[in-house]
Parts: C-alpha cells; structure tokens; sequence
C-alpha cells in the first residue's frame, strides 16, 4: 500500500512538471494551479470512493462443501450423521442402477426369447414354449411391481431423511459462516483504518507540495 502511495506521489509530481514545461509564460500560471488543483480535488474524490468501496464490500463467499467439511471437523455427531448419511446415499445411487440395469437387461432378453421362441416350426412346441416363457414373464412382472413399491417406499424414507440432513447443512454451514464473516469483518476494518491513514497523510503531503510550489492553496 506505502508503495502504491509513493508512485501515486511521484505521479502527481510528474503531472504537475508536465503542466508547468507545457505552459510558457506567466499569464498561465493561474491556469495551471487550477489543473493542478482539479487533480487534488478529484484525488480527495477518489480517496473518499474507497472508503466507501471497503464498506460495501463487506461479503464474504464461502464454498458450501468447505463449509460442512469444516462443521464437521467441529462437531463429531455432526460428522457422524453426515458420513453414515453419504454412505446410504451412495448405497441407495447403486441400488436405483442396479435396478435399472436388471430391467434392461431382462426385458431385452425376453425380447429375444420371444422371437426364438416364435421362430419354432413345430406349432405344439412353439405353443409350449411360449407358455413356459410368459409364465416366466408374469413371476417377472410381479417381482418388479413389488420391488418398485419398495424403492418408493424407500426414496420417501430417504426424501424425509434428505430434508433433515439438508436443514443440517444449512445450520451448521451458518455457524461457519458466520464466524468467516466475522473475522472478514474484522480484517475489512483494521485496512479500511490503515488504508485511510495513509491517504490522509498522502493528501496532506500532496497538499504541501502544491503548497510550496504556487502557495496559498
């Protein structure tokens, strides 16, 4: 910041040499204290905006993963609940694939035995067959009606517990959240107290160059 504060300086010198070279005779002299002095002001300006800038910008984002990771690094029966709830989550995301699959599968494989079956020459035998087979199908059917019903069952549990867990989430999250606000609070604070010091001074430093140079500024 000191250095940022030193080449704003040395910048406000160049400008006011670049003013003075550029005007030959005395009669603009009065002029070039009028720019010299517009570009005080609008560094006052300027100062001011920043003061204002650290004060609204007084948010912090923090990731939501990193949030839970920390809570649970806090809390063990918070970890706890959380881990065992990842834990069915994944079991319950192979559970839905694994029944997917299964119906894939079977369905294409009935498909296909079907249309052997329907290939047989010998009609008693084609008949027998496709008996046997649709009997197979129907055990099939049931089987997968029942199961479904289950898993409904089971992603009603698994929404109520969802909703728990994410309440969860959301207050622990918060704790850690707010104490990230709060020390970002704090931060914010202690620059935007530095930060204006050193631009009062700098403003004051300024001014007395200008000072020194025309007088009654």
């Amino acid at each position: 910041m000191k250095r940022d504060n030193l080449n704003l300086l040395v910048l406000l010198v160049l400008i006011f040499n670049f003013v003075i070279i550029s005007c030959s005779n005395t009669n603009n002299v009065k002029h070039v204290r009028d720019q010299f002095k517009e570009v005080i002001d609008d560094f006052d300006e300027q100062k001011q905006q920043v003061a204002e800038e650290f004060q609204e910008g007084k948010e912090v984002l923090l990731d939501f993963k990193e949030a839970i990771k920390k809570a649970k690094n806090k809390d063990a029966q918070f970890a706890k609940v959380h881990n065992k709830w990842e834990e069915i989550e994944k079991t319950v995301k192979e559970l839905r694939e694994k029944f997917i699959e299964l119906v894939k599968t079977a369905d294409n494989f009935f498909a296909v035995l079907e249309e052997k079956a329907n290939s047989i020459q010998d009609p008693d035998l084609r008949e027998k067959t496709l008996n046997e087979l649709n009997k197979s199908k129907q055990k099939y059917i049931e089987r997968l009606r029942i199961t479904k019903l289950k898993i409904n069952e089971l992603d009603r549990v698994n929404k109520r517990v969802e909703d728990i867990i994410t309440a969860l989430e959301i207050s622990y999250s918060l704790d850690i959240l707010e104490e990230q606000i709060n020390k970002t609070f704090k931060e914010i604070d202690m620059m935007i107290s530095s930060v204006m010091k050193e631009l009062d001074e700098l403003s004051k430093e300024s001014k007395a160059l200008l000072n020194r140079r025309y007088g009654g500024y």
